[in-house]
C-alpha cells in the first residue's frame, strides 16, 4: 500500500467492528482497497473484522489465476457492472440485496465490501469445497450450498443484482437454461443479472492452452455454428443430476436471445484482462 494511505488504515484498524472498518477503508481508492484485500495477511490488527486471504493454490483451483493477474480481472469485472448502473442513472451501492452466484473461494464479494454492508451480500455455490473455504477464512456474507442443477435459491427475497463470473463459461445448455430460470423468479423488478459467456473464437485460445486438441475444436466450433452453443465435457458429477456437467462452453447471442426468453440482454461488455469471457447484461422481462 502507498504510505499515503497509512492514517486511513490506522484509523480502520482501530475500530471494533467489521462495518466501521469497512466505512473507513471506503475512502480508499477502489483498486487500492483491492490491493489491501488481497494483502490484508499482512494487516494482522485486522484479521478478527475481515476475511483473511486464501492461499494461492486456493486461488488457482477455482480460476486457474492467482494474486495480481487475478486482482486485476476480478477488479475490472467490478468496474463494468458500476459503469452500467451509472450509465443508467443508478447507484450500485444502492442495490439492496446482491447474490453471487457461484461465489467459489468469495473473491468478488470480498471487493463488494467497498460498495455494500456485508449483510447484503449473498452467495450460493454447489460445492461444499467453495462453503468452507469461505468459512475457514472467514468470508462474511450470507452464503449457502446450492444444488448443481439448481431447483431454487435458498434465500426468500428479491435481488437487485445477480451476477456469476465464470460460471455459464462452464455450464452445459441444459444447466445454464435451468439456473436463468430460477434466478429469473428472485430477480426484482429493477434489478440486473450480469453472467459471463464463451465466444467462438474461445475454442482457438483451447487448443493454444492445450485444453483440447485441433480436431475437437474444429467439431465444437461447428456445434456452435450450427446450435448456438457448444459443450466440451471435463467431469461429470454424480450428484449432478442430469444436466448440471461441468466442462467449457460457448454460447452465440442468437442462442441467447432465442432461449433465455424471460430475459432481455441490454448489454455487451469485455474486458482486456480477460478477453474470452464477454460480460452480459440482462433485465428481466
Amino acid at each position: 500500500m502507498l504510505t499515503i494511505y497509512k492514517d486511513i488504515l490506522q484509523v480502520a484498524e482501530k475500530q471494533g467492528d467489521t462495518e466501521s472498518a469497512l466505512k473507513i477503508l471506503r475512502s480508499l481508492p477502489f483498486p487500492d482497497f483491492a490491493f489491501f484485500m488481497m494483502t490484508i495477511n499482512n494487516h494482522s490488527g485486522f484479521h478478527d473484522k475481515l476475511p483473511q486471504m486464501a492461499p494461492i493454490a486456493a486461488q488457482k483451483r477455482w480460476t486457474g489465476k492467482s494474486g495480481l493477474d487475478l486482482l486485476q480481472t476480478s477488479i475490472d469485472f467490478v468496474k463494468a457492472i458500476n459503469i452500467f448502473h451509472y450509465e443508467r442513472g443508478l447507484r450500485f451501492n444502492e442495490c439492496e440485496n446482491v447474490l453471487d452466484f457461484g461465489f467459489g473461494w468469495g473473491r468478488i464479494i470480498r471487493l463488494l465490501y467497498y460498495y455494500f454492508d456485508t449483510n447484503n451480500l449473498y452467495g450460493v455455490d454447489p460445492l461444499q469445497d467453495s462453503l468452507d473455504i469461505c468459512n475457514e477464512y472467514n468470508l462474511k456474507a450470507n452464503l449457502e450450498k446450492s444444488e448443481f442443477l439448481l431447483k431454487s435459491l435458498p434465500f426468500d427475497r428479491k435481488f437487485d443484482l445477480m451476477y456469476a463470473f465464470s460460471v455459464f463459461t462452464h455450464l452445459s445448455d441444459k444447466s445454464a437454461s435451468n439456473a436463468m430460470n430460477v434466478l429469473r423468479k428472485s430477480i426484482s423488478k429493477k434489478g440486473y443479472l450480469v453472467a459471463t459467456i464463451r465466444p467462438v473464437e474461445y475454442w482457438d485460445f483451447a487448443v493454444k492452452a492445450q485444453i483440447i486438441n485441433e480436431d475437437q475444436r474444429d467439431k465444437l466450433k461447428k456445434e456452435h455454428r450450427d446450435k448456438g452453443y457448444a459443450f466440451y465435457l471435463h467431469e461429470s458429477r454424480p450428484e449432478d443430476k442430469g444436466g448440471a456437467t461441468y466442462g467449457d462452453s460457448s454460447f452465440s447471442l442468437e442462442y441467447i436471445e432465442e432461449n433465455w426468453t424471460d430475459w432481455k440482454l441490454d448489454k455487451i461488455d469485455r474486458n482486456i484482462s480477460d478477453p474470452f469471457q464477454l460480460v452480459c447484461f440482462f433485465s428481466p422481462k
